[in-house]
């Protein structure tokens, strides 16, 4: 069976022994124009540069993303160091006119952990667009990301864009739910709540980093946060920047933590984004789904006072199988629009054999334990192989060529979804109907079983 990896002291990546961006094998930029690695001296500048090009259009800076872009490059992150990341200057005026950071990560798969790499703050000033800056950096930073030891990039970008470096929409978290912040009940006259809320602190650190791990449980995918993590996220990081959560303990009556909750410190239409809310065994949700839920309407409101904003909804960007939404459905009726992250897995066959130990263990729950044979995929510009012995996988292999007699095929990069759990495989043949086949019932019942759709909801490290 798969590992828990969700413990502390599993997710640090070691960098120092890295050397920065290899830009030896990098494609040549137009003249006067320099790619390099992000030096710490470079922080000041690229905190402009961000705060200037996430700009609205309406000229009104992005401060967020300004200061993430200096705390990235100070050098305390827990996970990733400026070196990591790259930019290009104008050598005639040393300015900065194009960036791409790499933030470094741990993620699981069904508890299988796995590196990835999360490029970042990737921009390019107006006047030196359509010149192939950001195809360079990219080429660089996969070049560093592969050395780092990730299996996986992933890009919380905007979409379509960057399909052309390899990415598919493939990790689609389904989007949660919202309800109005006016249907939230008051304290019965006369009564207490049975829990309330404080800020977490640093003592707090060995519950929070347990909890999320309980919460994180109920995804797929989902990243892992240990205590280093958890200390530059609750002590170090400015709660301007970007990503950043209020993170708060739940307390029963005697002091005891008994909950996490976490949300967003900004509002997105109107809406407060609640990442994580997670009981102790032994607390009812039903008893203090109501004390949550003003806690986050008082949060809400703190939030939306400090930006001038209005407060409306609380939504829970989490599936439906959320306790909260089990026992306060009634508000929570309002599904929000999912998510999907761009993803990218070069080494098709070498993630697969990974997450073996889990595929084993799906099929020694099926009707096929104890399967041997094999599958080939078509994915129409080249394929997958998957060989299993006595129910075991034991071999996976990556096609140049688009196998001649294949079990299933998938179209450009769609067999991602399937992957990653965001597609079941009936839903890739209604969208893509004639390009999505399956030839055979074992091969469907194969597929089905391996790869199960299963909602994720990844909180990654910023």
């Amino acid at each position: 069976m798969p590992q828990n990896p969700l413990s502390p002291n599993r997710t640090r990546s070691t960098t120092a022994s890295v050397p920065n961006v290899s830009l030896s094998n990098v494609r040549g930029l137009p003249d006067g124009l320099e790619l390099r690695s992000i030096a710490p001296s470079d922080a000041e500048q690229l905190s402009a540069f961000a705060t200037r090009i996430f700009g609205e259009k309406d000229g009104s800076p992005d401060v967020m993303a300004g200061i993430w872009a200096r705390e990235l490059v100070r050098g305390d992150h827990p996970t990733t160091r400026p070196g990591d990341g790259t930019v290009v200057v104008d050598s005639a005026t040393g300015r900065i006119v194009s960036s791409c950071f790499l933030i470094s990560q741990t993620w699981t798969y069904g508890g299988i952990p796995f590196g990835v790499g999360r490029p970042e703050i990737i921009a390019t000033d107006p006047a030196y667009r359509n010149r192939g800056l950001v195809r360079a950096q990219i080429e660089a930073i996969h070049t560093r990301s592969a050395a780092l030891g990730h299996r996986v990039q992933a890009i919380s970008g905007i979409p379509v864009f960057y399909r052309q470096f390899g990415y598919e929409p493939a990790l689609v978290s389904p989007g949660g739910r919202r309800g109005p912040v006016a249907a939230v009940p008051d304290t019965p006259s006369g009564a207490g709540d049975p829990v309330r809320v404080r800020p977490a602190t640093e003592p707090d650190v060995p519950f929070v980093t347990r909890m999320y791990e309980r919460a994180a449980g109920r995804s797929l995918i989902a990243s892992v946060r240990d205590e280093a993590i958890w200390r530059h996220e609750l002590l170090r990081r400015d709660p301007g920047s970007d990503y950043w959560h209020h993170v708060e303990i739940v307390e029963a009556p005697d002091g005891v933590p008994a909950g996490l909750i976490a949300y967003v410190n900004r509002m997105r239409d109107e809406t407060l984004d609640v990442t994580v809310v997670e009981l102790e065994d032994g607390l009812s949700w039903n008893v203090a789904a109501p004390s949550l839920l003003r806690a986050l309407r008082v949060g809400g409101e703190r939030v939306a006072a400090r930006l001038g904003t209005r407060f409306t909804w609380i939504g829970l960007d989490d599936n439906s199988d959320h306790p909260l939404i089990w026992v306060a459905g009634s508000l929570f009726a309002v599904p929000m629009a999912g998510f999907a992250w761009q993803v990218r897995i070069a080494d098709m066959s070498g993630f697969i054999r990974h997450i073996a130990p889990l595929l084993d263990a799906r099929l020694a729950a099926s009707p096929l334990a104890c399967f041997n044979g094999l599958i080939a995929l078509s994915f129409y510009t080249g394929g997958l192989r998957l060989r299993f012995e006595s129910g075991c996988l034991t071999e996976a292999e990556d096609l140049i060529e688009p196998p001649g007699n294949p079990g299933a095929a998938f179209p450009g990069r769609t067999f991602l979804q399937l992957l990653l759990g965001s597609r079941s495989l009936a839903d890739l043949e209604y969208a893509f109907p004639g390009e999505t086949l399956v030839h055979s019932d074992t091969a469907r019942l194969l597929l089905e079983t391996l790869f199960p759709k299963s909602p994720s909801s990844v909180w990654p490290v910023g």
